[in-house]
C-alpha cells in the first residue's frame, strides 16, 4: 500500500498518480515540435492529461505543494512549453480526431501552419451548432489539403464578412459588389482598408 501525499485541496493522490503525471509531462516535452503528426501526438498527450485532471498530480512551485486549479494554470506555468503551440496542439486532436471523427492519417497530410489557419474557423463551426456542421469542417479540411495557407487565410477573411481585406494585391481581388467604394486606378488604396459589415 502507498502512502497517501496530501494536495492543497485536500484530495488524497498516491505516489504512482505522481509518477504517471511526471511521466506524461516529460512525453508532452518530448513530443511538442512543428511537424503534424508530432502536434497530433502532443494533442493527444494533452488531451488525456487535461480529461484526466492529472493537472492535479504535478507540484505547483507557487504554493510549494502538488496540485495546480486548472489545466491552463499548469500549462501557463510550465516554462519549457510554448503555450500556443500546445493549445493548436490540444484544440487540433480535440476538434479533429475526437469531436469530428478524422483519422489522424487524414489530418496528418496537413501542414502545421494551415492548421493554425483552419483550427479557429473549425472551432467557430462547433461553437455555433447548427445543421451541417461536419459538412462545413469537411470543407475546411478538403481546403487545407489544396489550398496554400495565403488562400487559406484569403478564405478566413471572405468567411468572415470580409471585414479586413489585408494585401490585396490588385483591384481585381477586391468582390465585385464592393469595387465601385475604391479607385480602379489606384490597386494599393484597398490595402489594409476596413470594410463595412
Amino acid at each position: 500500500m502507498t502512502e497517501p501525499i496530501y494536495l492543497a485541496s485536500g484530495d488524497d493522490l498516491t505516489r504512482s498518480q505522481i509518477n504517471e503525471a511526471s511521466v506524461l509531462i516529460a512525453n508532452i516535452r518530448r513530443a511538442q515540435q512543428n511537424h503534424t503528426e508530432s502536434l497530433l501526438t502532443l494533442g493527444e498527450m494533452l488531451y488525456l492529461f487535461d480529461r484526466d485532471a492529472c493537472w492535479r498530480f504535478v507540484p505547483d512551485p507557487e504554493t510549494s505543494g502538488y496540485g495546480f486549479v486548472s489545466f491552463d494554470k499548469w500549462l501557463r506555468s510550465d516554462a519549457e512549453l510554448s503555450y500556443s503551440t500546445c493549445r493548436l496542439a490540444l484544440q487540433t486532436y480535440s476538434l479533429l480526431i475526437v469531436d469530428a471523427g478524422y483519422d489522424r492519417e487524414e489530418i496528418s497530410g496537413i501542414a502545421v501552419g494551415k492548421l493554425q489557419e483552419i483550427i479557429p474557423e473549425i472551432k467557430a463551426i462547433f461553437d455555433k451548432g447548427g445543421k451541417g456542421v461536419y459538412d462545413r469542417v469537411d470543407g475546411w479540411i478538403a481546403d487545407a489539403h489544396v489550398l496554400s495557407r495565403t488562400d487559406l487565410k484569403k478564405k478566413r477573411v471572405e468567411v468572415k464578412g470580409g471585414k479586413v481585406w489585408q494585401g490585396l494585391l490588385c483591384y481585381g481581388d477586391i468582390p465585385e459588389h464592393l469595387r465601385d467604394r475604391f479607385d480602379a486606378d489606384d490597386p494599393i488604396q484597398a490595402r489594409f482598408m476596413q470594410l463595412p459589415e
